[in-house]
């Protein structure tokens, strides 16, 4: 008994004393104030993280301040029109987010099976979000209706820590940025114009012939200035000179189906087109693999059971159309 106890106090001597008083400066700073830290860095200010958390401003303001007293450093730099992080603030964040995600996740773990609770915070591109997400979200969203789920329509790069976003589906590697990415599956392209333009113009026979032809680019897409080909076995990025270019795949849609020009889609983005005959394929033997399905999530944070939850219903939506063929 005796050694027992002198084992232990040996083992509390050598805890350097450093160690402790530095742990136990936070041992009275509540959880809320890291969560407001956190808020306030996510939502761009002190307003909108009070309005997030439902707190006053000054009580987010004093939680921050608490935080910055505890380690004798500034974590933000506050103007009146917006705070931005310092280097202390940016190191804390990441850690501060991860702690967090995993104290969530032990939560979430002592709820009922498949009860998830707190946001979800998405961005998806427009034509998967109009023809993919959108009309499979609800089942989501009504399996957990306690989770708050956040979606931004947009091709725009992501920057995670600055918009607060938990994940993005993209399309294009070149979009991505960050080392955690997953690959949901293939998400095959093609070009393609209307009967119309076709009997106007004739049908091109190699991508060369695309020279003597109007084309429509996609801005953030496979086909913008640069279309990918694949000529006898090699990979060529070909330049075209488009007379028209958009962000907005229902936009070039149209201006295609309006003969207006050879254009390049998602598959899922024009089936029907194509089963009706308002669209038809051009230079079929030339595709190459140009895009997929893809989720981002930011390396700093950690995998939330949400997130989780969402990439397994996404891949299981993809599965499932792919299944259909």
């Amino acid at each position: 008994m005796n050694e027992r106890k002198q084992g232990g106090a040996d083992k509390i001597a050598r805890t350097p004393i450093g160690l402790i008083s530095r742990s136990r400066r936070f041992d009275s700073v509540p959880i809320a104030a890291f969560r407001s830290f956190v808020t306030v860095v996510e939502t761009g200010g002190f307003a909108p993280a009070s309005r997030e958390l439902k707190l006053a401003v000054s009580t987010v303001s004093k939680h921050v301040e608490t935080l910055e007293t505890r380690l004798k450093t500034n974590l933000l730099l506050r103007t009146t029109r917006r705070v931005t992080l310092t280097d202390a603030g940016t190191s804390l964040y990441k850690q501060c987010r991860t702690i967090l995600d995993q104290l969530d996740d032990v939560v979430e773990s002592n709820l009922r099976p498949g009860e998830l609770r707190g946001r979800l915070r998405i961005v998806s591109p427009p034509s998967f979000t109009s023809r993919i997400l959108s009309p499979a979200l609800p089942d989501f969203l009504q399996r957990h209706p306690e989770l708050q789920v956040e979606l931004r329509v947009t091709t725009a790069n992501v920057e995670f820590l600055r918009d607060g976003v938990d994940l993005a589906i993209r399309m294009m590697l070149d979009q991505i940025s960050s080392d955690q990415v997953q690959r949901i599956g293939a998400a095959p392209s093609i070009l393609c114009a209307s009967p119309d333009y076709l009997a106007r113009f004739g049908v091109p026979q190699r991508p060369a012939d695309l020279v003597a032809h109007r084309c429509l680019g996609g801005i953030s897409s496979p086909y913008g200035e640069n279309w990918r080909f694949k000529i006898d076995e090699e990979i060529v990025d070909l330049p075209v000179k488009c007379s028209f270019l958009t962000d907005t795949g229902d936009v070039l849609r149209d201006a295609c189906l309006r003969g207006l020009g050879v254009a390049g889609f998602y598959e899922f983005h024009i089936e029907d087109e194509l089963r009706t005959g308002r669209l038809v394929p051009v230079l079929k033997p030339f595709q190459a693999d140009v895009s997929s399905v893809y989720v981002v999530r930011p390396s700093s944070r950690y995998a939330t059971p949400s997130v989780l939850a969402f990439v397994s219903f996404l891949r299981d939506l993809w599965d499932s159309r792919a299944a259909r063929g």
